[in-house]
C-alpha cells in the first residue's frame, strides 16, 4: 500500500481492544426460544456506516451471539421472516424502529439479553 506524502510522512496505527460480544435469546410472543432468527445490532448514529452493521443468526436453543462491537449506543432487532440484508434499507428499518432494543456497548463489557422476535403481520 502506498501513501503519499514523502519521506518524512508517518502513518500511525491505534489497535485497541474493549469490543464486545452480545450474547442473547431471541424469544417469539409466548416468550419461546425460536431458531433461525436473524438478530441484528445496528448503531444508533453513523447508519451509513454498514461495517459497524453485525448479524447472526439463532441456534437451535433460540441462542446467538455478536462478537466484535466497538463502544456506543446500538438498537438490536430480531426479525424471524425479514428478507437477509433487508434491514440496510433506511425505510424498511424505520418501520420497525421502535421495535429494537437499546443497548449501550461499554468497552470491555459483555452483555446477555433477551429479545422478543419481531414477527410480519
Amino acid at each position: 500500500m502506498k501513501f503519499p506524502g514523502g519521506d518524512n510522512a508517518f502513518l500511525d496505527v491505534v489497535i485497541a481492544s474493549g469490543a464486545v460480544e452480545i450474547q442473547g435469546t431471541a424469544l417469539d410472543s409466548k416468550t419461546i426460544p425460536e431458531s433461525g432468527v436473524a438478530v441484528v445490532i445496528i448503531p444508533d448514529q453513523h447508519r451509513d456506516r454498514i461495517e459497524l452493521y453485525k448479524y447472526a443468526t439463532t441456534d437451535v436453543n433460540g441462542k446467538f451471539g455478536i462478537r466484535s462491537i466497538p463502544p456506543g449506543n446500538y438498537k438490536l432487532f430480531a426479525w424471524d421472516s425479514l428478507e437477509t440484508f433487508a434491514w440496510y434499507d433506511p425505510e424498511i428499518l424505520a418501520r420497525y424502529e421502535s421495535k429494537g432494543k437499546a443497548v449501550h456497548v461499554i468497552e470491555s463489557v459483555n452483555q446477555t439479553v433477551e429479545l422478543k422476535i419481531i414477527t410480519e403481520p
